[in-house]
C-alpha cells in the first residue's frame, strides 16, 4: 500500500475506535523519516487524503508531525486548503498561539490566501490576511489581490477595498497600468498612476497632466524604434493615457493636442473605438469652427 493510501485509511472516520491508530501515531512520533514522508505526501496528495477524514485523527497526526519534524509545507497547505474552513480557521489560531507559524514563508501564505479567496472561503482568507499583516507580509498579501480575476474580487470587496490605494502602486510596479487605473478612485491615487506611467515611458520630470504625457508619447511614436516599443512594451500605459485624454472635454483636447496625431496613435495601438471617438471629435470641432465663421 502506498503511503498516501495508508494515511487515508488511518484517518478514515472511525479509525480511532481501536488501538491500531494510537500505535500508528506512536510510530510516526518515534520515526522522523516517516514524519517527513507523511508531510511530503500531504503536500502532493492532500486533496485526495483530506476530503473525508476523521478531523480528530487528522489533528492528532499533524500535531505529531509538527512536534517531530516541525511545520512542513504539506501539513500547513493541506490544512489550509483541503480541510473544512472551520477546521482550518481553528487550527490556524492554535498554531499562532503555539508560535508554530514563525517559519512559515511568504509563498505558503500567498498560496493559502489565493486558495481561500478563489474557493469561497472568505472567513479563512480574512484570518490569513491578519496573520500576514502580523508578520509584515503586507506586500505579499497585496500581490495576491493583484493576481485575482475581477469575478473573484467582486465577491470580496470588504477584504480588498481597504487596500485599494496600495493596490494602485502594486499594479504600477507590475506595469499593469489599466488595472492600476481601475483601483485609482481618489485624486492622489490617480496622480500615482500618472507619475508612474510618465516614468515608464521615459518622461523627464513631473508631468503636469495627461496631455503632457500624451504629447511625449506622440513625439516618441514618430521614431520607428520608439513607435514599435510603445505598441508592445508600453501598450498598457498608452491605452490608459488615451482613455484619460478621451475623458476630457472636446475643447481641452483640441487646445492641448493635435487630434490627427492622437488618432494615429490610437490606430497604431489598435484601439478602434478610440479612433472613432477622435474622428467624431474632429467632426464636431470642424462644425463648431464653421458655425463661428458663419
Amino acid at each position: 500500500m502506498t503511503l498516501s493510501g495508508e494515511i487515508g485509511r488511518k484517518l478514515s472516520p472511525g479509525s480511532r475506535l481501536n488501538g491500531e491508530f494510537d500505535a500508528w501515531i506512536l510510530n510516526v512520533a518515534s520515526n522522523p523519516y516517516r514524519s517527513v514522508g507523511i508531510s511530503k505526501t500531504l503536500l502532493v496528495s492532500g486533496h485526495d487524503i483530506c476530503h473525508d477524514v476523521d478531523e480528530g485523527a487528522y489533528r492528532a497526526l499533524i500535531d505529531t508531525v509538527t512536534r517531530t519534524t516541525g511545520m512542513g509545507k504539506g501539513v500547513f497547505l493541506s490544512t489550509m486548503k483541503y480541510m473544512s474552513e472551520t477546521f482550518a480557521r481553528t487550527q490556524l489560531k492554535m498554531w499562532s498561539l503555539q508560535g508554530a507559524l514563525e517559519t512559515t514563508t511568504a509563498d505558503l501564505w500567498q498560496s493559502s490566501l489565493t486558495h481561500a479567496l478563489t474557493n469561497d472561503r472568505p472567513k479563512l482568507g480574512l484570518d490569513i490576511i491578519g496573520q500576514m499583516l502580523k508578520r509584515s507580509e503586507k506586500h505579499s498579501m497585496l500581490q495576491v489581490f493583484a493576481s485575482l480575476d475581477d469575478e473573484v474580487l467582486v465577491k470580496i470587496p470588504v477584504l480588498w477595498k481597504p487596500y485599494a490605494e496600495d493596490l494602485v502602486s502594486v499594479h504600477c510596479s507590475n506595469q499593469s497600468f489599466s488595472r492600476a487605473r481601475e483601483y485609482a478612485v481618489t485624486p492622489r491615487a490617480k496622480d500615482v498612476v500618472l507619475k508612474n506611467i510618465a516614468a515608464s515611458i521615459g518622461y523627464r520630470g513631473t508631468p503636469d497632466n495627461w496631455a503632457s504625457v500624451m504629447r511625449h508619447m506622440i513625439k516618441r511614436s514618430k521614431f520607428d524604434g520608439d513607435s514599435e516599443e510603445l505598441v508592445t512594451k508600453h501598450r498598457s500605459a498608452a491605452v490608459v493615457v488615451i482613455g484619460e485624454i478621451l475623458a476630457m472635454d472636446d475643447e481641452a483636447i483640441t487646445n492641448q493636442l493635435n487630434t490627427d496625431e492622437l488618432r494615429l496613435m490610437a490606430f497604431k495601438l489598435g484601439l478602434e473605438s478610440a479612433v472613432e471617438s477622435i474622428q467624431s471629435l474632429q467632426v464636431r470641432a470642424k462644425a463648431f469652427m464653421h458655425s463661428l465663421a458663419i
